[in-house]
Order: structure tokens, then C-alpha cells, then sequence
């Protein structure tokens, strides 16, 4: 099921507009209003870098067209950490060549897609549910939900 929330109001408006890093009271009890609860929380702290392609000039399988490439990592506060690596390309055709170069970045970097034990990389959530909520998890992988 797919719940869609009106933030256009303006009591929404004032909410969002709130910086405070932490949800606060008021922003818990619109989402209770609608029947949202909170099952996960936690803090990231991002960092992002706009990567210099010169590495790419040293391997000549590299595409000709270099897109520019942008890393950024993120730490949590519960000690998962996880990055991404995204370049824009202007149409489909540039999408083969930006795999190209993201894969020569993270072997530069030495970082894999696939962690020691073969399996994806995880995200922020995932492990979060998996590490801190184990029954919450087990209840999404038993409904097929993950």
C-alpha cells in the first residue's frame, strides 16, 4: 500500500522548514496524524567529493568522453558506512562509458561492489533493521518485503 502525504499545507510548510537535525515532537505528531510511525532512527553524516579524472588517463581501456564523477560517503552513527560513486551523463548513449569509469575509480580506490562474502553492499537502512531491529527485519523478510 502507498500513502501519500500532503506537506503542502501550511503547517507542513513550517515543519520542513525547521533545520533542527533531530525530528522534532511536532514533525512525530503530523506523521502519527496520518498513521506513520517511526520504526527506525538514526544520524548520517555525508561527505562528497568531486573526483579529478586524471586517474582515468592511466589505463587505456578508459572511454575517450570522461564524465565527471562524484563520491560521497556516509558514516552513521551506529558504525555503518557505505559510498556511492555517481556521474552525469548527458544522454543513454554516455551510460556504458560512466559504468566504465566508475568501475576503474573503485578499483583505484580499492572498494568493490560486492563485500568479502559476495553479497551487494548495503545500505544504511538494511543494516540498520538487520543490526538494530532483527525482528523487525525478519518480519520484512518473511512478508518478502526486502
Amino acid at each position: 500500500a502507498l500513502a501519500v502525504l500532503d506537506l503542502n499545507n501550511s503547517e507542513s510548510q513550517s515543519i520542513i522548514a525547521n533545520n533542527d537535525m533531530e525530528l522534532n515532537a511536532t514533525v512525530k505528531k503530523l506523521l502519527a496524524k496520518h498513521g506513520l510511525v517511526s520504526f527506525a532512527e538514526f544520524s548520517t553524516r555525508r561527505t562528497g567529493w568531486i573526483v579529478d579524472n586524471s586517474f582515468a588517463e592511466v589505463d587505456a581501456s578508459c572511454p575517450t568522453h570522461v564524465p565527471s564523477l562524484k563520491v560521497d560517503l556516509d558514516g552513521t552513527d551506529f558504525g555503518h558506512s557505505v559510498g556511492e560513486i555517481e556521474a552525469i551523463v548527458s544522454d543513454e548513449d554516455g551510460i556504458q562509458d560512466a559504468r566504465k569509469i566508475i568501475r576503474l575509480l573503485m578499483k583505484a580506490l580499492g572498494v568493490f561492489e560486492h563485500s568479502q562474502d559476495g553479497n551487494l553492499a548495503e545500505g544504511k537502512l538494511h543494516v540498520y533493521m538487520r543490526t538494530q531491529r532483527p525482528e523487525h527485519y525478519q518480519a520484512c523478510v518473511d512478508a518478502e518485503c526486502l
